[in-house]
């Protein structure tokens, strides 16, 4: 199993697979002080550490982060795409961590990110030494034209039905 990270600025953070973990992935558990991440999947299975660190760059911006969109991607196409929840090791981010519970589905929110990433780095490698793993998971793609499959590419039209552009809107005086 290869992770990739790709991060926008106070707008998104999303995690690829390119091989889906054993187990359902509920949440990922932020390690503030080693700046490395642990994939959760409930009591019953251990934790699972992710072997790369996050680069100084994007690690100071982690704490701003309660949530993450995960995605699942085979031979270049997006299979699937899930919003859960960011938990920090931080004894500060405690109320934050306790707060924050659930995901599902969010196509739409992975989409976003990918279309306005600005960092990516590797976050797992199966063999770190395998300098043929070094590069991203989606190759030569750039993020903003990975494919979806048909049904995530449903998903994604479907989800930006239900959640109409609001446009901003300043108090008014009715005179």
């Amino acid at each position: 199993m290869n992770v990739d990270l790709f991060f926008r600025n106070g707008g998104g953070l999303c995690f690829l697979f390119d091989v889906a973990p054993e187990y359902p992935v509920l949440a990922l558990v932020y390690d503030d002080r080693a700046q490395q991440f642990y994939l959760e999947f409930g009591q019953q299975e251990p934790s699972f550490l992710l072997n790369i660190a996050v680069h100084a760059d994007a690690a100071e911006h982690m704490h701003e982060f309660s949530r993450a969109h995960v995605g699942l991607i085979d031979k270049g196409t997006i299979k699937e795409a899930l919003n859960i929840p960011v938990l920090h090791m931080a004894a500060e981010m405690a109320a934050m961590n306790e707060a924050n519970t659930g995901g599902g589905r969010d196509v739409t929110g992975l989409h976003d990110i990918l279309n306005n990433c600005h960092f990516a780095q590797a976050v797992h490698r199966e063999d770190v030494g395998n300098e043929e793993q070094a590069n991203s998971i989606l190759g030569e793609v750039p993020p903003h034209l990975v494919a979806f499959s048909p049904a995530m590419a449903q998903a994604l039209k479907a989800e930006r039905v239900q959640r109409p552009d609001f446009e901003p809107s300043a108090p008014h005086l009715h005179m």
